[in-house]
């Protein structure tokens, strides 16, 4: 049986996968956010300070967050399943394509939540961040 992104042990093994990413180190170095990730239920932290990643899941409502990425269960069930789909290949294709969203106050086809400025601005190391998710082969 497969691990499930809900379980500890995946995010246990996603934070050290991720702190040890070569890639990520490189893209995260200069990067300080905060993101809400939501995955149909459960909320994870993930919070980025000049190539210091840590992911909490459950954050408790004082956590501040800079803008959040929110996508239902199903949605990254399939993008972590390597569904062949080309809308679940990629974290940027499911925001303009409906599976996922990065919502708030401005009403368009990509919607934001949070501090959009610091979105655009981290927008290359949260896109690694979020790609290596679909890699880890552990997740159902």
């Amino acid at each position: 049986m497969q691990v499930q992104m809900t379980d500890t042990e995946w995010i246990d093994n996603f934070q050290q996968r991720i702190t040890e990413d070569l890639e990520v180190k490189l893209n995260t170095q200069w990067a300080r956010f905060n993101c809400l990730i939501e995955i149909g239920d459960w909320n994870y932290l993930l919070k980025v300070n000049d190539g210091d990643i840590k992911l909490i899941a459950d954050p408790n409502t004082e956590e501040p967050w800079d803008f959040a990425v929110r996508g239902s269960g199903d949605a990254w069930q399939r993008y972590t399943s390597g569904d062949t789909d080309p809308e679940y290949r990629d974290p940027l294709v499911m925001m303009m394509q409906g599976g996922m969203s990065v919502t708030g106050e401005i009403k368009s086809h990509l919607v934001m939540e949070g501090n959009y400025q610091k979105l655009y601005a981290n927008l290359q190391p949260l896109y690694v961040i979020l790609s290596k998710i679909r890699t880890t082969k552990e997740v159902a």
